[in-house]
């Protein structure tokens, strides 16, 4: 990703610039001028707010308090249902232009007195609204963006709200597809040639079948058997791939650096190496807690697949139904927890100065676009920028590759 020169002074000890009003708008929904009182006391509770705007046919024509209509409901309580927000309505206070921030956005509000001003576009188009108290922290340069996602990759941390970008850029995330892949391929052969060796220097069947598993070779056995084989061999693959990322230089690391930063910016915290330290490593919204996910439910259908094929289960169905059931249910009440217990011991590891840095310099870069670019872009690119594509073309590729090797190196010892 190319930097911007105007980065590295940010990056000393300067604040962020404070957000302009078009990056502080909340989707408040006008009510409608000829809606009743009850409607309107529907509409504060709905969006958590006290003032409303009020339109009519498109247009913006009155502001709307909830004082005056807590009064008039309570005056005119037999008249409620029919009573309308245009008796109650006042005129609009102000219209905040789009480009307003800083100290010139707060005396919209000091001049009016209200916690929330509608703005318009140059056109006249009603935008949103913009409270209070978003304008006082923006002021200060903190305003982070509503959801942050990220990725640890070789080169470093990858964070993005999906508008914008800040750190490793495609490059980091193609490389991760090929660590990810690489891990793949060497989990496979590293347990299959395990399993080889042992099964040679023990002369044990089950041994020798677990390696013709791995190597996706044909293997014959009772069902109980071949059960047993593919649940230890799925258990063997997944240990293996997250003991290896925990041990896999940076990765882990970046992968730390990466959670600590996104908490620190959701938790409103300065993005300093003392601050990112003290967050955890474990971050609700981690791809970690898919994968459990997804690990949890390949194992729980093929479990149930091949119970289904049993003689003995054949006539005992509702058995499969019950674990079937029972699966759901654990993987429904647990799956936090379990992606909890994988980030913190095996997918991340406490981060170096370096890793740290790393992740910073992430976050930093992504407040100081998110300030810069309001409009979200398309959907092609915002999931461009989300990162799994690149990631998906980085494992895509060289798995292609890695398999072609093995092929090419099994031809050759023939």
């Amino acid at each position: 990703m190319a930097s911007d020169s105007r980065l590295p002074d940010l990056f000393a000890s300067e604040a962020l610039p404070p957000a302009s009003a078009r990056m502080l708008l909340r989707d408040i929904t006008p009510v409608g001028v000829e809606d009743t009182l009850r409607q309107a006391i529907r509409a504060f509770r709905r969006q958590q707010v006290t003032e409303l705007p009020v339109a009519n046919m498109g247009a913006l024509v009155g502001w709307l308090r909830e004082g005056p209509v807590a009064e008039a409901a309570l005056e005119e309580a037999d008249h409620a249902e029919t009573l309308t927000i245009r008796a109650v309505m006042e005129p609009v206070p102000a219209v905040v232009p789009p480009e307003a921030r800083g100290n010139e956005l707060l005396a919209w509000f000091q001049a009016t007195g209200n916690s929330l001003l509608p703005v318009i576009s140059p056109f006249g188009q009603y935008l949103g609204c913009v409270a209070r108290v978003d304008a006082l922290a923006a002021r200060d340069g903190w305003f982070p963006p509503p959801r942050i996602g990220g990725m640890a990759t070789p080169l470093g941390v990858y964070l993005t709200t999906g508008t914008v970008s800040g750190g490793a850029g495609a490059l980091g995330l193609m490389l991760t597809g090929v660590v990810f892949a690489v891990m793949m391929w060497v989990t496979q052969h590293v347990l299959h040639g395990a399993a080889t060796l042992l099964a040679r220097r023990t002369g044990l069947v089950f041994l020798t079948d677990l390696a013709k598993i791995l190597a996706q070779e044909p293997v014959h056995g009772s069902d109980f058997y071949m059960l047993s084989l593919v649940l230890l061999t799925i258990c063997l693959s997944f240990t293996a791939f997250l003991l290896l990322l925990r041990y896999l230089p940076r990765l882990a690391g970046f992968h730390a650096a990466e959670h600590q930063t996104v908490n620190a910016i959701e938790a409103g915290e300065a993005l300093t190496p003392d601050a990112v330290a003290r967050m955890p490593r474990v971050h609700p919204r981690c791809g970690t807690n898919l994968w459990g996910i997804i690990a949890l439910s390949y194992l729980g259908v093929t479990v149930i697949a091949m119970l289904v094929t049993m003689d003995f289960v054949r006539g005992n169905l509702d058995l499969v139904v019950m674990l079937a059931v029972f699966a759901i249910i654990f993987v429904a009440a647990a799956w936090k927890h379990i992606g909890g217990w994988l980030q913190a011991h095996l997918t991340t590891r406490p981060a170096t100065a370096r890793e740290l840095a790393s992740g910073i310099k992430a976050g930093q870069e992504l407040l100081y676009r998110h300030l810069d670019i309001p409009m979200a872009p398309r959907r092609a690119l915002r999931l461009w920028r989300m990162g799994f594509v690149q990631v998906l073309i980085g494992v895509m590729l060289t798995g292609y590759l890695l398999q072609w090797l093995d092929v090419l190196w099994q031809n050759l010892v023939k």
